[in-house]
């Protein structure tokens, strides 16, 4: 409904799920996740018997390419832009992060990556709850006196390409600096997992 209600072509809801897949693999390429991944080792073995390692994401396609993207058939409605080309696909995943107060960090002699100063909950209806984190985003930006040309990197779940986009023109930020490594079209939704997943990427990115 948003793709339509705001003018987004299927053509480019096919290209920002290119650009995620790209990006996630240029990201693998020069070590960008490296620091925020836990490898596995598995109870299966590989022919030289050997316990088998899983040290990287299972669920991007690598080799898609935009002709390939626009043979999907939408999932939802016959004119619709959403396939299972340009949405996040469900996956087993685990995220984990430590928050401590800074009396804690001071009383431990702790280290730590990030601070986080806000955060914000909206609400929107439910016509429109593709752009709940654009809403979100300017809620922090006003309550922090913050303009849009401050942030240097977004991260923004992207259940749904066309939703991500919808995001993008409602804001009217630069897309390169969105989803710089690739994001949930790429790495897949688990479930309960992916917020705290973007914003370890994002503190391990700046």
């Amino acid at each position: 409904a948003l793709a339509a209600d705001l003018g987004i072509p299927r053509a480019d809801v096919d290209a920002w799920a290119l650009y995620s897949q790209q990006a996630w693999a240029r990201g693998m390429e020069n070590s960008r996740f490296l620091d925020e991944m836990a490898p596995l080792t598995l109870s299966s073995w590989d022919n030289q018997g050997n316990p088998e390692m899983m040290d990287q994401d299972e669920h991007p396609r690598t080799k898609a390419t935009l002709d390939g993207l626009a043979r999907l058939k939408p999932v939802f409605k016959a004119s619709g832009v959403v396939t299972a080309g340009n949405t996040a696909g469900i996956g087993d995943g685990a995220a984990s992060l430590i928050l401590s107060s800074e009396d804690a960090i001071s009383d431990w002699k702790l280290g730590y990556l990030g601070r986080i100063t806000e955060w914000a909950v909206v609400g929107c209806s439910s016509q429109k709850t593709g752009l709940g984190a654009a809403l979100a985003i300017r809620t922090l930006l006003r309550r922090n006196g913050f303009e849009l040309a401050n942030v240097q990197a977004f991260e923004i779940h992207e259940g749904y390409s066309s939703n991500l986009l919808a995001c993008v023109e409602d804001l009217r930020i630069d897309r390169k600096l969105v989803n710089m490594d690739g994001g949930a079209v790429a790495l897949g939704h688990p479930l309960g997992a992916s917020g705290a997943s973007l914003v370890v990427h994002l503190v391990h990115s700046m």
